[in-house]
């Protein structure tokens, strides 16, 4: 049965999750605005590029990085935008230290020296980043905050798993500042869909599935209803009082973590049939050991050529961090039928590619 959690207290010092400085991302329900339903069964290829889903709620825009068959290139142009009312402009008004809250997890000293990873990360030459709009998850994704960077990756034990020197790191995504339990490669995933949501405020859709398949949302937990897990069994019922603080978030996602694996992300997204890679997306490779590893930002160039960010946990739990490829470069290439060499963790293709459902 899942016990109670009782973080609160120890949660409140640092606007952290679980009491030691680990915050959990939530998942942005589907008011985020950044999934394009560009169907593979169209008419026509120029059916597909021009097909977006336009959304109700104004100043959503839908991007999509569309990729041609045989390499980078296609007419027209790769990136299909089409805003609802606002411009797909990031807005560069915002300071610096306005953004550092939108990752409730930071301390207030680490509010101070927030570095966003777009600031950390340049484009190549002759690339620019696709142009997002403002509070969206790719805008979130973008400006993640890093660790500095004598930081390497490591374990839960502070083994290090990369030095920071490592020609592989390109960066250390600052979501552990204080704490020693991490997050599986999947869970990561979670958490950073997760932690805009909250940001946003964009809740009332926001769930998982544990991998029996049961699906656990943050409002029934929120008023009071738990999962009774036994073997396979699963029930939910109302065991506690209504509770929506971040403090109960956070015990939320605690349980969803304890019951979500690569096979459950699966009921969370939808494979990218549309071939179309997006901010966000995830790179799911299921099994023993699985292994997840999400886009956290695109870039292009006038060829239409297209570069990937790619950030990842690990099994065992260890600090998300940002890939370099073996070339040096942390922007890796991405084509239909190519594959991304991640080393030791093998090849993915875009068959790993999945959109989040909702």
């Amino acid at each position: 049965m899942v016990q109670p959690c009782h973080a609160a207290g120890a949660f409140r010092s640092h606007h952290a999750c679980f009491g030691i400085g680990i915050v959990r991302n939530t998942m942005a329900d589907s008011a985020t605005g950044l999934r394009t339903d560009v169907s593979p069964r169209g008419p026509s290829r120029v059916a597909r590029w021009l097909r977006g889903v336009l959304q109700a709620a104004g100043g959503i825009v839908v991007i999509a990085v569309v990729l041609s068959t045989t390499r980078q290139v296609s007419s027209p142009t790769l990136v299909y935008s089409e805003a609802i009312g606002s411009s797909v402009a990031e807005d560069s008004s915002e300071s610096v230290g306005d953004r550092a809250g939108h990752y409730a997890w930071l301390s207030k000293s680490a509010r101070r020296s927030y570095e966003p990873l777009a600031r950390r990360i340049e484009t190549p030459p002759g690339y620019t980043r696709v142009a997002v709009p403002a509070r969206s998850f790719a805008d979130w994704l973008r400006h993640l905050p890093v660790a500095p960077e004598e930081i390497p990756v490591t374990t839960a034990r502070g083994e290090v798993v990369l030095a920071a020197k490592h020609p592989n790191l390109a960066a250390v995504v600052a979501l552990q500042p204080h704490g020693r339990r991490l997050l599986n490669a999947a869970n990561m995933m979670i958490r950073l869909r997760a932690e805009h949501g909250w940001t946003t405020g964009r809740l009332d859709g926001l769930a998982f599935h544990f991998t029996s398949g049961h699906r656990s949302g943050w409002q029934a937990w929120a008023s009071g209803i738990r999962a009774s897990v036994r073997g396979r069994e699963v029930a939910f019922r109302r065991k506690a009082p209504a509770d929506d603080s971040r403090d109960s978030f956070c015990c939320w996602l605690e349980t969803v973590f304890r019951y979500a694996t690569t096979y459950s992300l699966l009921d969370d997204t939808r494979p990218a049939e549309d071939q179309a890679v997006e901010p966000g997306d995830i790179l799911l490779r299921r099994g023993r050991p699985g292994h997840a590893l999400m886009v956290l930002d695109i870039a292009t160039n006038d060829d239409g050529r297209v570069r990937v960010l790619l950030g990842q946990g690990g099994t065992p739990a260890q600090t998300f961090h940002v890939l370099r490829n073996d070339a040096g470069s942390a922007w890796f290439p991405i084509t239909r039928d190519g594959k991304i060499d991640l080393g030791e963790r093998g090849d993915f293709t875009l068959k790993n590619l999945r959109h989040w459902v909702g």
